[in-house]
């Protein structure tokens, strides 16, 4: 009895010295945010199960500003490109300067962003890149555990680059034994889950404080510059004590799990992916318009289909792969979304329509995604799975419905 007391009283002591060092770091970081001219309409809390969020401190309203950050703290890769002199990147990883950057001002005492920094997650045990092998238990059709494997490899042979080069010609730029596999991947995920892409910087990565705090809602405002600041407008209205949100852009459920550990199920941005390719090997007419099509749109072969949206991409593919040597010249309208003929129509139609139900033949029944579902010793990665592919299932379904609509507008109205 007395060790199970002291071990409880250890446990506990433990808790509050973590749930006090956590509280004295956000008000460091909440002073850092005031001393800087950021502006919030609301406050920051510790949310069971999401990290750190917002609260709002007063009634906001729609465009009201929720946030503003000035471009002076903003964190920005393109101005990390070149580390003492040297800028030899393996070009497989685009977060690397903004990942070192991270690593190295981490431990850096007199970082003007240390506040920042110290707010940042310990680790991502939710991440994709952290699943085991009995995660992937239920993710049969989802492509997760192939995305994981690509990201892994290259991470892998980024890390490997900077060890051979960087480390070599640098070998006091960390400490020794610092510069770990697992810190390496730890960077990756602190950049890839919180950054963002800035138009009026060249597309370049960015790190945010506070907006990087906001937990994802679809139909939030998603940020961007404006007047020398990074600004959040509200989208719908807020009481004080309501949870704000931000938006990560109009994500599927795919991209949201395989990006940042999570999944909605109710998500108006759902889709799933289709990939296709031409017989080049033996239709000619694929030989012939496979090399200019994929000139035009290198990535044609990875398709998005969405929710209650019509699949112009995919439509497009089988116009193409349906045309004939007498229809060749019509490659540069087909490529362009336009209709052919309605000979050409009704192939790509009928091809689109039976490509769809082949990749749904391969899905789960819903029946048995829901009986799953009900199986409360699933884990909540074993969970995610089968909601992505059901998700993904309905999307299909759904798309072939507005097909089959679509081709009867055509028959009867010629739209």
């Amino acid at each position: 009895i007395v060790i199970v007391v002291l071990l409880a009283c250890f446990f506990c002591s433990a808790q509050c010295d973590s749930s006090k060092e956590r509280e004295q770091k956000l008000i460091a970081f909440t002073n850092w945010l005031d001393d800087n001219n950021f502006v919030r309409n609301f406050d920051l809390v510790a949310l069971p199960g999401q990290g750190f969020g917002g609260i709002a401190s007063r009634e906001i309203t729609p465009s009201e500003i929720l946030l503003s950050v000035p471009m002076s703290k903003m964190v920005f890769g393109g101005d990390h490109k070149t580390v003492n002199g040297w800028n030899d990147w393996s070009g497989t990883v685009s977060a690397d300067p903004l990942m070192l950057w991270v690593l190295r001002e981490r431990i850096n005492e007199n970082c003007d962003w240390k506040p920042y920094l110290d707010m940042l997650p310990s680790n991502f045990d939710e991440h994709l890149l952290m699943w085991k092998e009995e995660d992937f238990k239920y993710a049969s059709k989802t492509g997760l555990r192939d995305n994981q494997k690509k990201t892994l490899d290259a991470l892998r042979t980024s890390y490997d680059h900077l060890l051979g080069t960087l480390l070599v010609e640098q070998p006091d730029l960390f400490p020794e034994g610092y510069f770990t596999w697992d810190r390496y991947v730890w960077s990756f995920l602190v950049v890839s889950t919180r950054s963002w892409r800035i138009n009026e910087r060249d597309n370049d990565m960015a790190l945010v404080p506070l907006a990087d705090m906001l937990n994802h809602a679809p139909d939030a405002g998603q940020g961007g510059v404006n007047d020398g600041k990074f600004i959040i407008n509200c989208t719908r209205s807020y009481s004080v004590g309501d949870q704000v949100y931000d938006s990560y852009g109009p994500k599927t459920n795919f991209e949201l799990l395989s990006s940042y550990g999570f999944i909605l199920e109710e998500n108006p941005h759902n889709g799933a992916i289709i990939e296709l390719s031409f017989n080049t090997e033996t239709n000619l007419v694929h030989k012939i318009v496979e090399p200019i099509l994929a000139s035009e749109d290198p990535n044609y072969r990875q398709v998005t289909v969405r929710l209650n949206q019509i699949p112009h991409q995919l439509l497009r593919l089988f116009r193409i792969s349906s045309l004939t040597f007498s229809s060749l010249d019509s490659l540069s309208d087909a490529i362009k979304y336009q209709s052919v003929s309605l000979e050409n129509e009704r192939k790509a139609f009928h091809a689109t329509l039976s490509a769809l139900k082949t990749v749904l033949s391969g899905y789960p029944t819903e029946d048995e995604d829901l009986a799953l579902l009900a199986n409360t010793e699933l884990t909540e990665k074993q969970r995610s799975c089968v909601l992505l592919r059901l998700g993904e299932r309905r999307v299909f379904e759904n798309t072939i419905d507005n097909i089959q609509i679509l081709w009867r507008k055509v028959l009867l109205d010629g739209e």
